[in-house]
């Protein structure tokens, strides 16, 4: 099983780089069997917004992987145009089933991630990992030190193997390029179910 984890794609926003994160889906697609779209996908509610996200299923459904799209879903200011498409497949958080262990995708305003100041991004998260520990969230499966848990929102790109938490950067401009145009690949061998909490009848529902 093959996992794609893109966040902050922030698609109709004006600097989006969006025709690279086109290239960069499309390209990854084919070897992928889950692409999940952690948050924040879009940046408005407008018409616009709306416009180019009907394109971009249109576009997902002719190089055929629509059918390996999972949104996790934000806030309503940002993913709110998701509301108008719920046959696909969405929820507040995706749970991965892997080789190495279970993983937690969540958007991080979800939770209450905030970084007071820039460079302090890794830290917040590993903060936020440790309340949902310890204050477990009733939408959430219950948070252990074991669970490996990605976070987007904070647009920094993060890897903290000792503490399991990850960030996914983001695909606008930001202070630091390197937190730019991030894909995160999850090469899990095993087969098994990816999103243990949708049914996969419920994800390939509309083939």
């Amino acid at each position: 099983m093959k996992i794609t984890v893109f966040g902050d794609v922030h698609y109709d926003y004006p600097n989006c780089y969006r025709s690279e994160f086109l290239q960069a889906i499309t390209l990854v697609a084919p070897k992928m069997d889950v692409i999940i779209l952690n948050g924040d996908f879009l940046d408005s509610t407008s018409d616009y917004a709306r416009k180019l996200f009907q394109g971009f299923i249109e576009h997902a459904e002719k190089e055929n992987f629509i059918t390996k799209l999972f949104f996790v879903r934000s806030s309503s200011i940002h993913d709110g145009v998701l509301d108008d498409f719920w046959g696909l497949p969405m929820n507040d958080y995706a749970e991965l089933d892997t080789k190495i262990g279970r993983m937690i995708c969540v958007h991080g305003n979800k939770v209450g991630l905030y970084a007071i100041k820039e460079g302090e991004e890794e830290l917040a998260a590993i903060r936020a990992k440790e309340g949902l520990i310890t204050k477990p969230r009733k939408w959430l499966p219950k948070i252990t030190p074991e669970h490996h848990v990605i976070f987007s929102h904070l647009h920094r790109r993060f890897y903290n193997e000792r503490q399991r938490v990850y960030g996914t950067g983001c695909w606008v401009p930001s202070n630091n390029h390197r937190n730019e145009k991030i894909i995160m690949v999850i090469d899990d061998s095993d087969i098994n179910d990816p999103i243990r909490n949708i049914p996969l009848k419920k994800l390939y529902r509309n083939e």
